[in-house]
């Protein structure tokens, strides 16, 4: 700096540097401010500076120490005292910082209603100062710390009046330990929001009209297709709401009004009525997407059968109800207040099963067809039959055996055949018992049963009881051919009209006794008799001690052929029925030796008698020529 110097001389250190001067952010700079310097405890050296337009002052030659730093400046808002700033740095403190934010704030208001939401265009007059919240904010720029006036004004009414702190408190968290430099107020100001319903409770549309604290605040002619009135962020008060429903489709208008506070879900109760129809078949099952005419209203039911008529007036009004383009239901209400009712109208689910006579299950084919179009035919064995939702009229239901043959048809009233859980089909066990004219059971005899309609053969052989069954015979003619057992003889044939009775036959009988004997008479023992028919065997015993063989049961015919066998020696001979007959062998029964022997002399006896005799006789008729 050119100063002179001459002798000894003591350097100071001392610090020149730019000091400027801003609000508490550092964004804004002050004009005017006047800066206080004093060095402590040499309080007599003291440097004083008003910052220009630019808030930045040039500090020369200040000495190294700890100084009193304060900053004074007048602000349009209101404030306690000018000191805007009080600390004690250093020197080098203020060259390294050189800046001193000072306790102006920036401070922003955010009027609120209950909701939270923005009161955008809000007036908001602070300290006196007005602004409006562009965007639900007003700013305040290099507000000084502590208490200042607001008021808040929306749609023309004031919604606060109070006191609103900026900066550092010294008591109240959390601006101990920040500044408050934004104020969230949630002001009573809220939504008014209004439901017209009938008096069963259902949205009716109305036509609103709202009178209000001042004129702003009121509102004509604000429809509602579906009933529901929201008029946002209105200021507490009590508001006088008429609403007015006019009807088309009814002729009619009506009105209800009253007073209401915006913040809570209103309802206003107009005078007319709910009409809650829930649809159902005649199982009480819920009747879908059903089509109901209540008067000129009309509704489709929802998944659940119902149907929700609304802002209906007092009257009687005809009921039609229709599926599937078919009158189910119809019928008269009177509507003097909000119902709620069922209707059962005519439609049906039919649930069958398929029996035999004698009652067993039984698999078969079918054809079903019902009104609206319902066709159903199943092709694979089933004992059981469902149909849902079938409207009444004629239901038509044909049954078949598996292999086709049809059984049965049923042609009725739908709602006649839901009312039937099985159906008999003319089919039942074909059980046939064969026997004697005396009750004594016929086994092992073959049965032919012909289907004379259906063109069917079936075949078997009774038991020891005489019984034949046959499965799941089908009520029909038949042509029963019943053979005598183990052989081709027809013996009887009959035409049966089958109803699942049991089918006895009665085939008559004869006897016939045989007596075998050999030449002399003596009877036989041993000797096998056959009876045929024809060639046909038809019956076979051996002779007892007697020689007799007894058939007492044998089908009746006209004759019959006994073959007789003893030994090598054969023997035929015929008989009618119930006749005893003698088979005499070419034979003598010589029985043991000794028998033999005396029958040898015997024999020899006779001879020579006979022959004496004779020649007796020649010798005396010699004589007497």
């Amino acid at each position: 700096e050119d100063f002179p110097v001459g002798g000894p001389f003591e350097i100071k250190p001392y610090r020149s540097f730019n000091l400027t001067i801003t609000d508490f952010d550092g964004v804004h700079r002050l004009g005017g401010a006047k800066v206080v310097i004093k060095q402590l405890i040499h309080y007599y050296r003291i440097w004083k500076y008003i910052t220009p337009e630019n808030g930045t002052i040039r500090i020369w030659r200040l000495p190294e120490a700890r100084y009193d730093v304060r900053v004074y400046w007048n602000s349009s808002y209101r404030q306690e005292r000018n000191l805007i700033y009080i600390e004690m740095p250093t020197a080098y403190d203020l060259a390294s910082s050189g800046t001193i934010r000072t306790s102006l704030f920036d401070l922003r208001i955010n009027p609120l209603d209950r909701r939270g939401r923005p009161l955008i265009g809000a007036r908001v007059v602070f300290d006196g100062f007005e602004r409006i919240a562009e965007n639900g904010t007003a700013t305040y720029n290099l507000v000084p710390q502590g208490n200042h006036t607001a008021q808040i004004y929306w749609k023309g009414v004031k919604v606060f009046d109070g006191w609103l702190w900026a900066g550092y408190h010294p008591t109240i968290y959390p601006w101990m330990t920040r500044p408050a430099r934004i104020h969230d107020l949630k002001l009573p100001v809220d939504d008014l929001i209004i439901q017209a319903v009938d008096t069963g409770g259902g949205y009716v549309g109305a036509n609103y009209t709202v009178t209000g604290p001042n004129p702003e605040l009121s509102f004509k002619d604000i429809y509602s297709r579906n009933g529901t009135l929201i008029i946002s962020q209105l200021p507490m008060a009590w508001y006088h709401v008429r609403a007015i429903n006019c009807s088309n489709l009814f002729g009619r208008c009506v009105e209800a009004m009253g007073d209401y506070e915006p913040g809570n879900r209103s309802t206003l109760t107009l005078p007319i009525h709910s009409i809650r129809l829930r649809i159902l078949s005649s199982s009480s099952k819920p009747l879908k997407d059903a089509y109901i005419r209540l008067g000129p209203a009309h509704l489709r039911a929802d998944d659940d059968g119902l149907a929700w008529f609304v802002g209906v007036p007092e009257g009687r009004y005809e009921i039609e109800v229709m599926w599937r383009n078919l009158t189910v239901y119809e019928g008269w209400m009177d509507v003097a207040g909000s119902v709620e009712e069922d209707i059962k109208t005519k439609v049906y689910d039919i649930c069958l099963r398929f029996e035999t006579s004698s009652g067993k299950s039984y698999p078969c084919l079918l054809n079903f067809t019902a009104p609206a179009g319902i066709n159903i035919t199943i092709d694979s064995p089933v004992k059981s039959f469902k149909a849902e939702y079938v409207p009444e009229g004629l239901c038509d239901l044909i049954i078949y055996t598996l292999d086709g043959v049809r059984l049965r048809e049923l042609r009725m009233n739908c709602s006649e055949m839901a009312g039937m859980e099985v159906v008999k089909l003319p089919v039942s066990d074909m059980r046939l018992r064969i026997t004697w004219s005396d009750g004594e059971p016929i086994k092992r005899c073959k049965i032919e049963v012909d289907d004379r309609i259906h063109g069917k053969r079936f075949e078997g052989l009774t038991d020891e009881n005489g019984t034949l069954t046959l499965k799941d015979m089908i009520f029909s003619n038949y042509t029963i051919k019943i053979n005598y057992p183990y052989t081709p003889i027809l013996m009887k044939v009959l035409n049966e009209t089958f109803r699942g009775d049991e089918v006895a036959v009665r085939v008559e009988s004869c006897w016939l006794r045989v007596r075998v004997v050999d030449l002399l008479g003596r009877p036989l023992r041993g000797a096998e008799v056959s009876v045929l028919y024809g060639s046909i065997p038809i019956k076979k015993s051996v002779t007892g001690a007697d020689g007799t063989v007894y058939f007492k049961r044998i089908l009746k015919l006209p004759t019959y052929t006994i073959q007789v066998m003893y030994g090598s020696s054969e023997k035929r001979v015929y008989a009618r029925p119930d006749e005893s007959v003698e088979a005499r062998m070419n034979m003598i029964e010589f029985g043991d030796v000794r028998n033999l022997l005396n029958y040898v002399v015997v024999v020899g006896v006779v001879a020579a008698v006979l022959i004496i005799s004779i020649r007796l006789v020649l010798y005396v008729k010699s004589t007497l020529r």
